[in-house]
This record gives structure tokens, sequence and C-alpha cells, in this order.
């Protein structure tokens, strides 16, 4: 086969996909977060590895908004999946701690904002907290109840009759769990969050099964811009 050259009289549009996966880019370009090693996963192929930014870098492409990196919370630190049970959240009610069993951020806050903090959090990882009725309102949502099953498989979900049998088997501190639960659910019956100020879905979390969900943060490049020197920014 012959290799056409195109050249453009105008402007181009290079569709070239994103560089998440490839780790060096990423931390290269990285001007938010502390780091974003290979620790941080990602749900994105292998592929997504910045190989057509960098081609069109070598030819005079100039790179902009390369540092604009997002990161995402609620995913599986098992494979840096995005976890569905996510679209149960933020009407369960939810609250996060990290190992220590300490809750560390106001869950109402934007994802950039909450991974950014689970980052920081012993092990990079934290665990959200809710009950069982939570999950039981949403029984006719198969994909839900599926999920929640492979996620006990996995071991990344754990569902015991108390917060400190939760806590153990993920060795969270069970004692300071503990605390943190008797707060929060006397901050609900105050009507006021006093650690975090936490404003939405402020249900008491007491009745049932507990529910505790090991999450991590992933990071996704959805787009990369490039123009050439000539070009006004997109």
């Amino acid at each position: 086969s012959k290799v056409k050259p195109i050249f453009a009289r105008k402007k181009t549009i290079l569709a070239s996909g994103g560089f998440i996966a490839n780790v060096k880019m990423r931390e290269d370009y990285n001007t938010q977060w502390a780091s974003l090693g290979s620790e941080v996963l990602t749900s994105n192929s292998p592929g997504i590895a910045g190989d057509e930014i960098l081609m069109a870098e070598k030819i005079g492409a100039k790179l902009v908004d390369m540092e604009f990196i997002q990161l995402f919370p609620y995913n599986n630190p098992a494979s840096g999946k995005h976890y569905y049970l996510d679209n149960i959240r933020p009407s369960a009610g939810a609250f996060f701690v990290n190992q220590e069993g300490k809750r560390f951020v106001n869950e109402d806050e934007v994802r950039d904002v909450v991974a950014g903090w689970i980052l920081e959090q012993t092990g990079q990882t934290s665990y959200a907290i809710f009950t069982q009725s939570i999950i039981d309102t949403h029984s006719d949502d198969s994909v839900a109840m599926e999920e929640v099953d492979w996620w006990l498989d996995q071991g990344v979900l754990s569902k015991r009759d108390t917060i400190q049998e939760c806590a153990a088997y993920f060795g969270v501190n069970k004692y300071e769990i503990q605390k943190t639960l008797d707060r929060y659910n006397q901050y609900i019956i105050n009507g006021k969050d006093e650690a975090f100020n936490r404003t939405l879905v402020l249900d008491l979390c007491w009745k049932g099964l507990f529910i505790c969900w090991r999450v991590c943060s992933r990071c996704i490049t959805p787009w990369a811009v490039l123009r050439s020197t000539d070009m006004q920014r997109s």
C-alpha cells in the first residue's frame, strides 16, 4: 500500500484522544495533584497513551490545556472501574471515612474535590458508609443488585450487622468509626453538620445492615486540544 500525504490549507482538527494511560505524560503535565503515578488507577483503555499527541507535537503542534486532568471518585480499587453503585450514592446519604475511621471531606463537594481528598488519605482509599435500607429501595434495579453481589465476592464491599464489623473486615479503626457514626447521626438530629457543613441528603444511618464500600479515585483525560502556532485557541 502507498502512503498518501494530505495537506491542510487552513486548519486541521486532530481527534487525538487522551493520554491518561501514559503515566509519564500525566505526571509531566500534572499541576493540580500531589502525584498521578501508577498507583492512581484509570478505567481508560491501555491504548489511551497519547501517541497521536506526541506525533503531532513532533511536527510542530502546540499543546494547550494538557494540565486539565480530571479525577473521579467512587471507583473500584481492584480495577479502577467506576462503580454503578455510584448512581445510588447521591440518594443514599452515604458518608466517607478513611482508614483511621474518620470523615475527611464534605461528601456534597464536586467530584474533583472529593477525589483529591481521597488521594490524601492513607492508602489513597476511602470507604462509603450507608445501610441496607438504601439498597432495598433500589431492588428493582437489577444491575445495582448484581453489582452488590459482585463486589461482595470481590471483597471490596462488606455487609454486616454493625459498623464495627464492617470496619474490622477492612482493617479500619473500629472504635473511631463508631465515634464517627455517632457524631454523624447526632449532627443530623441537630440539623447541622458541624464537621463539614454538609447540607444535602442528611439521613440517619442506623437501621438495618451496614454497608461499607471501598472506593478509590481514578484519573481521566476526556480531551486533548492541539493547535498550530497560527490558530486561535478553541
